[in-house]
């Protein structure tokens, strides 16, 4: 008879994979995995702390604001939403989703048809579109303030914020202050902007239906250009994901030594 270990040097058998050993793999990984998926709504979100109203249009118009601990960089922003309020105390603050064009979802009217906003056309007949083509003309009528000291009491930015109200609105707030119709036709004709951002309070995400309308602080708008830009850092849920993605592959080489 051949000794053992002279047999497990001549005939090389691997040993049986042990079962809690690659039951604790397992239950680990799924734990990081839920462990990720925990961190991402909570990294996905901002801060926005207001530094004050800086041109005041019917109680709306421009705001000055930080993101997060980045007080070196102030954005201008400006209200798109009248059924909300923002905070009236300098320094105050609440926490936001940014979204762009590429996804609306975490807006308060990316979800609404076409259909279900107050004004389906422009007084002058021209259809006003989704949800996309009103953020696009919004941001382009931010675009066209007068922002001159004594403006922000004319016709011309009255009209500005009151068209605006009117296209993101599903509500049935008919806002006709100013030269409004002179600007929704102006607005429908515009094609939009692209190069801008929303700040929407995370309060929205995940309600439907008309309560998507009246919760949280005011959404709002920043323009890329010329205004100060948002700065372009990687995504925190991205970080950790790649974190977690090194912790499994180092423990699944470490199993198969």
């Amino acid at each position: 008879m051949i000794p053992e270990q002279l047999a497990n040097t001549l005939f090389f058998v691997p040993r049986p994979l042990r079962r809690h050993s690659y039951s604790r793999r397992c239950s680990l990984f799924r734990f990081l995995l839920l462990l990720a998926a925990s961190f991402t709504p909570l990294f996905g979100a901002s801060i926005l702390n207001f530094q004050g109203e800086t041109f005041d249009i019917e109680g709306a118009g421009q705001f000055t604001a930080t993101l997060d601990d980045d007080s070196a960089h102030r954005l201008q922003i400006y209200c798109v939403d009248f059924n909300n309020f923002y905070p009236n105390v300098n320094g105050a603050s609440y926490a936001v989703n940014i979204s762009t064009l590429a996804d609306l979802s975490n807006t308060r009217y990316g979800g609404t048809s076409e259909s279900a906003f107050t004004y389906q056309t422009a007084p002058n007949g021209s259809r006003l579109g989704n949800a996309a083509s009103r953020y696009a003309a919004a941001a382009w009528l931010i675009s066209q303030y007068d922002l001159t000291p004594g403006a922000n009491s004319g016709a011309r930015d009255i009209g500005i914020q009151n068209a605006i109200w009117d296209l993101l609105d599903a509500t049935a707030m008919q806002n006709t202050q100013g030269d409004w119709q002179i600007w929704m036709n102006a607005a429908a004709a515009s094609g939009g902007l692209s190069n801008f951002r929303i700040f929407t309070t995370t309060d929205v995400a995940g309600i439907t239906g008309r309560n998507r309308y009246f919760i949280g602080g005011q959404e709002m708008i920043g323009l890329l250009d010329p205004l100060a830009p948002l700065a372009q850092v990687p995504e925190p849920q991205s970080m950790v994901m790649l974190i977690l993605g090194g912790l499994v592959i180092g423990l699944l080489r470490r199993g198969r030594s």
